[in-house]
């Protein structure tokens, strides 16, 4: 005959697997085999855990642009060495700055408008004097008239290095000195000029400890669904933990509830309530 057990509290949280026969310690009568989505209250409840805000989208893997890209140094320099990955080589002009008015140390030409997400330039650097107002990543449609990408890059005889935040959409790009000051012979290096582009791969840092595809809008939450915990703050990840799949219809969550959006590996929500959940006790079962 089976025998029915009142728990009254959840006090206790979730108790270790290790755990579930010991009926000797005093805190297995107030914890819980699983609590999933909710939090434990003082008086003993639990309630459902508040929702996530959508704060933001964060970009696909971003890789190198490298394919189709002609490179030139119009003050001369290795073109290869801007753009080879490799910061032990350099990119050194040998013209003199003097007050040339634009000095482009180096030009790319992607064949096509792509869209960039960053712009690094990294090791910038003269062989004398400083500059702080007139060294810009640029970027232009028709080679023609160029746009400055972020804050002015400081130049000194020491190293500089700085990433712009696009997206900017343009074919031509290119690190140039825009100003009259007489820079008498000093030139220009740079170790690498560096666009990224989005891929069209999920960022790898969003999916941890997740082994499969996050399921999709129409399974979420289905008897059959995996459900994935995951955590935000500020757009970034913090915590991502596999669940099991529910088994039954009276322990899984309601159907409908939105928490994956197709072409991203992260939760989207408005402040909304969980839909997802749940207690299991030692003694029986307890949802909301």
């Amino acid at each position: 005959m089976a025998i029915k057990v009142i728990q009254t509290n959840f006090t206790s949280g979730e108790l270790d697997p290790l755990l579930i026969g010991r009926v000797d310690v005093k805190h297995y009568y107030s914890g819980a085999a699983r609590l999933r989505n909710v939090l434990v209250l003082p008086q003993g409840g639990v309630r459902r855990r508040p929702g996530l805000e959508y704060i933001d989208a964060l970009p696909n893997q971003i890789t190198r642009v490298t394919a189709a890209v002609t490179i030139t140094a119009p003050n001369n320099g290795t073109t290869a060495n801007a753009n080879d990955d490799d910061t032990s080589t350099e990119l050194t002009t040998t013209v003199n700055i003097s007050t040339t008015n634009p000095y482009v140390v180096v030009h790319y030409d992607l064949g096509s408008a792509k869209t960039i997400v960053f712009a690094d330039v990294v090791g910038a650097r003269l062989s004398a004097g400083s500059n702080s107002t007139e060294w810009f990543i640029q970027y232009s449609t028709d080679n023609i008239t160029f746009t400055g990408l972020g804050n002015a890059v400081p130049m000194s005889t020491d190293d500089h290095h700085r990433r712009s935040t696009g997206p900017v959409t343009a074919r031509y790009w290119r690190f140039a000195r825009i100003g009259a000051t007489d820079m008498s012979t000093a030139k220009a290096t740079i170790d690498e000029f560096t666009l990224w582009e989005a891929s069209a791969s999920l960022s790898a840092c969003r999916l941890p400890r997740l082994s499969s595809a996050p399921p999709s809008i129409t399974n979420w939450c289905s008897p059959t669904a995996t459900a994935g915990c995951i955590a935000l703050e500020t757009g970034r990840l913090i915590s991502a933990r596999r669940t099991p799949a529910p088994s039954s219809p009276a322990a899984r969550c309601s159907t409908g509830r939105r928490a994956w959006t197709p072409g991203y590996s992260f939760m989207k929500t408005w402040r909304r309530k969980s839909s997802c959940a749940r207690a299991i006790t030692m003694n029986g079962r307890w949802k909301p």
